[in-house]
Order: C-alpha cells, then sequence, then structure tokens
C-alpha cells in the first residue's frame, strides 16, 4: 500500500488512471506512475519499502503471502530504492526486473535501481547482497547493465555513497526501521 507520497503521481489499473491516495491498497498488474514532481512509498506486507523518486513507471507483477514471500516488481523506467528487512522461508523473495535484467533478494537488502534512459541501467547495494541473475552484488558495490547486456560490477564511490537521494533513503530506512521494530 501507498504510505506516503507528494506531487503528481497515479497508479494505472485496468486501463483505468486513478490519483494515488494515502494508504491506497496496490494489486497485481497495477502500473505507478510519478511525475516530473513526484515521489511515491509502498510498503509491502512483508515490511519490504520501495521508494520511487519522479518520472518513474514501476509495474506490480506478483504479491504473494502464503506460503512465502514473494514480490515481483518491474522497473520501466526511473529511480527506486529498496529495503528488504528481512524474508522468511526458503522459497521466500523480493525481485525486481529491469533492463533485462532480474534482481532479486532473498534474505534482507537495501539497493537502488536507476533505470535512466540516457544511461546504462545500473543498481547499487547499500546492505547485505542483491543477485543480479544468479551474480552476487554485495554492499559497497553496483553492477553496470553494459551494451552487450552484460553486468559490469565496480566499487561504489563516494559521489555514489553520498548524494542526496541515498542519503535520504538511508535516513527514511532508519526511521522506518525504527518504527516497525
Amino acid at each position: 500500500h501507498i504510505t506516503f507520497m507528494g506531487g503528481e503521481s497515479v497508479v494505472i489499473r485496468g486501463g483505468r488512471e486513478l490519483p494515488t491516495e494515502i494508504d491506497m491498497v496496490l494489486l497485481e498488474n497495477d502500473l505507478v506512475r510519478t511525475g516530473a514532481d513526484g515521489f511515491v512509498t509502498i510498503v509491502y506486507h512483508d515490511d519490504s519499502v520501495t521508494r520511487l523518486s519522479a518520472n518513474t513507471e514501476l509495474s506490480i507483477d506478483k504479491l504473494v503471502k502464503l506460503p512465502a514471500t514473494q514480490v515481483e516488481l518491474s522497473l520501466q523506467s526511473g529511480n527506486l530504492w529498496t529495503n528488504v528487512p528481512a524474508l522468511s522461508g526458503t522459497d521466500s523473495y523480493f525481485g525486481v526486473y529491469f533492463a533485462d535484467k532480474f534482481a532479486e533478494v532473498s534474505n534482507k537488502a537495501a539497493f537502488n535501481i536507476d533505470l535512466d534512459n540516457e544511461e546504462p541501467a545500473e543498481l547499487e547495494v547499500f546492505h547485505s547482497v542483491v543477485y543480479v541473475e544468479e551474480k552476487p552484488v554485495i554492499n559497497g558495490y553496483k553492477a553496470k547493465v553494459v551494451e552487450d547486456k552484460d553486468l559490469k560490477v565496480t566499487r561504489l564511490n563516494d559521489d555514489d555513497r553520498y548524494r542526496d537521494w541515498v542519503k535520504e533513503n538511508m535516513f527514511e530506512d532508519q526511521r522506518y526501521v525504527d518504527s516497525v521494530l
């Protein structure tokens, strides 16, 4: 469900455009779109949280609660931050499709995916590990999708770690984790 939002944002459901609202429940096959000044925060049934920046499109592909938590999203454009605090069960996972790749968390992680159509798609990991096509990308590293659709993994630099978007999300993650514990 949507827990925070601002600026322009809509949910496309069954071909209809709906204005976003606080506590709006999202369903499988919904598309969340933010405008030039929009942002949206989504909390899932497993307490994972995703934040969308401006000019982002995200589809909700799969939301399964039992017997195992399974969340699948597709980032079509823009930028998303996700914090998965803890999954339980061997079949639980949280995954995001982006640039013909699948990023998957099976335990916990904090990561950012930037899908700017002018630059190569990039996944940055700020906590734990995210598997991209079964290749681990660990805390402090990023994976860039290069021309041949292969992954180039490099260490995060200070510009990656300390830009405003990352600092804000790390701060919000700490506040969120404190509130659910």
